[in-house]
């Protein structure tokens, strides 16, 4: 049986859950937006203490690797490198996006439709890509400057489901017949299950000393101004 820790921290509200085989055992959401360096390992040391389980006891660990939150994403990945350091155990990167699709997948399951996460990214620019309804991805992740629709050629025709952060920004865009914005959507590490249980399998894992978050583009500090 394969235990993996799962955490997700690229969003103001961070949630970290256990996975045994690809099914949630257990799963704690931050109750405090943009608190992840105070919260995350208090929260991965509850989640293990009331599931019975030890650091010693896992698998792997797999982390929202981005885009996302900055902060968050560091925060988060810090975590997450230093379990795996001290426990020597494989380190599996999960893309947001693919995370966010799958817990939109999960909430709304629609055959034959298709799924685009939104991340806000500030102005009117947001993180998306574009995966069917068994989350394959489509087209690759990209900072998007919304003009237009999203991947207008591929979405015009097909059933299409917006949702994340990003999706208010896009509505003027999105008034057509085909295309759906998911309301009440929660982003969830255990949208990872699947995906993480899969790389696990396959063997594939980065080493935590190399291992970056994924920002799609550069990050630009503001010094406070």
């Amino acid at each position: 049986m394969a235990t993996i820790l799962q955490i997700e921290s690229s969003h103001p509200l961070s949630s970290v859950s256990l996975a045994a085989d690809g099914n949630t055992l257990l799963e704690i959401r931050g109750e405090e937006a943009q608190n992840h360096a105070s919260q995350l390992g208090p929260m991965v040391q509850s989640l293990l203490d009331r599931a019975g389980f030890s650091i010693q006891s896992l698998d792997a660990v797999a982390i929202s690797i981005g885009p996302g939150s900055y902060t968050g994403l560091r925060i988060g990945l810090s975590l997450a490198k230093g379990i795996c350091y001290g426990s020597t155990i494989p380190l599996i990167p999960v893309s947001t996006l693919a995370c966010m699709t799958a817990c939109a997948i999960n909430q709304y399951p629609m055959q034959e439709t298709l799924y685009c996460p939104m991340i806000d990214a500030r102005r009117m620019e947001v993180y998306t890509a574009l995966f069917d309804h068994t989350g394959t991805l489509l087209c690759e992740p990209e900072a998007y400057i919304l003009d237009n629709k999203p991947f207008r050629e591929q979405t015009e025709q097909r059933q299409t489901c917006f949702f994340g952060s990003g999706s208010n920004k896009a509505v003027h865009l999105l008034e057509d017949k085909n295309s759906k914005i998911l309301t009440n959507f929660i982003i969830l590490s255990s949208g990872m299950n699947k995906i993480a249980l899969d790389a696990y399998n396959k063997g594939i894992h980065e080493d935590p000393a190399y291992l970056e978050p994924v920002y799609l583009k550069e990050f630009y500090h503001t010094n406070g101004k």
